[in-house]
């Protein structure tokens, strides 16, 4: 599974996402960033917050099974 980096925004985004609530449909492909791991997509701005969608990345939820 791949993440999305909003760079403007500083929020991470499943690749894969199709929750209609979730803004990266919306995201400016300038400001898109690609990682492999969700580890690296929140590391990449040291000391800056970054946050996870609330929807396409939801802590409640499980993740799916193919997440190592």
């Amino acid at each position: 599974m791949t993440y999305i980096l909003n760079a403007r925004s500083k929020t991470v985004h499943r690749a894969d996402s199709t929750h209609r609530r979730c803004s990266l449909q919306q995201l400016d492909p300038e400001n898109a960033m690609e990682f492999d791991s969700l580890e690296e997509a929140l590391s990449y701005f040291p000391g800056a917050r970054v946050k996870l969608c609330p929807f396409c990345l939801n802590t409640s939820r499980k993740m799916p099974a193919s997440e190592p």
